[in-house]
């Protein structure tokens, strides 16, 4: 337990800040003024009793550019854009291992080192079955229902915190994005709209043509319009329901503060979270595709991807 406590110091935080050129200091008379003059380079704590004091901009934008990676506008471009653009069946092997890693390593927030060497484990047998569990979810008549089952499960039986974190919502999102993807891959399937291609590989590169550039970028600017329309409108549309559900003001329930003992906000952000994104991730597989061929703008290989 000893290395647990030594991993989880303020200290050790402190060290690693350190050796990347973060120079934490106690908040001086000039705090404010260095703050507007180098915005980049000031940040605070959340007790707003230091200043921090960016260093090593290599590193600084290095990882600036790492967290925009797990931001949500960057999941609401790059992967429906994969999915339009390039291939299908990688992208959907890529968000089964991404949900997985991604939500242990959002319950490990706490112990950054044990997060990512749980997700480094859990990626060994993962990846080798990464095919057969997207063949189960694409073609058996339960895969829907199962992958709804455990991403409800991961929700309910989320690790408890001792004070409020976002966490929680980020699993959820996560979650329900692989929920939607894999429902609407399903149904393609299903309804036979999908089919293995008739040649076999090696399948020769398409070089592309100034037409599919042309349909890469409609598809794109049409595509994210709207994914960015449906995200708006469900989110207004199932808070209310969900709030009208559980007979509870909206107004009231998003002005009130997010506490471990506000039970109903948490139900109602969770809930609209879930089926909100599950509507993003089953437009840009299932809706959006079927768009694109009648506008006869849709990738050749799309259907065929299995």
């Amino acid at each position: 337990m000893d290395i647990i406590h030594f991993l989880k110091s303020d200290q050790l935080v402190a060290d690693i800040q350190s050796y990347f050129g973060v120079q934490v200091k106690p908040v001086s008379k000039q705090f404010d003024e260095l703050k507007s003059t180098k915005e980049n380079s000031i940040c605070q704590t959340t007790n707003n009793k230091y200043e921090c004091v960016i260093n090593n901009k290599f590193w600084y934008y290095l990882f600036k550019f790492g967290t925009e990676l797990g931001d949500e506008l960057f999941y609401s471009m790059f992967i429906p854009f994969w999915f339009w653009n390039i291939d299908g069946a990688v992208g959907r092997r890529v968000i089964l291992v991404w949900a997985v890693v991604m939500c242990i390593g959002t319950v490990y927030h706490k112990d950054i080192v044990a997060g990512l060497a749980l997700s480094i484990l859990i990626m060994v047998p993962l990846v080798p079955l990464v095919d057969q569990f997207d063949n189960y979810f694409l073609t058996s008549p339960t895969g829907p229902l199962l992958c709804l089952v455990l991403s409800i499960l991961t929700i309910i039986y989320y690790p408890s915190s001792d004070k409020w974190t976002p966490t929680r919502g980020d699993t959820t999102m996560i979650v329900s994005v692989c929920v939607g993807v894999q429902s609407g891959s399903w149904l393609n399937y299903q309804t036979g709209v999908m089919s293995s291609a008739e040649l076999s590989p090696p399948y020769a590169i398409m070089w592309p043509s100034f037409v599919m550039i042309g349909c890469i970028v409609i598809r794109t600017v049409l595509g994210f319009l709207i994914v960015f329309a449906t995200k708006k409108i469900a989110k207004k549309f199932f808070y209310n329901v969900i709030c009208s559900f559980l007979r509870l003001d909206p107004d009231v329930i998003r002005k009130s503060k997010n506490t471990l003992q506000n039970k109903h906000k948490a139900i109602v952000e969770l809930g609209c979270t879930y089926l909100t994104y599950s509507s993003v991730g089953f437009n840009i597989l299932y809706t959006i595709p079927i768009l694109f061929r009648l506008l006869g703008i849709e990738r050749p290989t799309f259907y065929t991807e299995i």
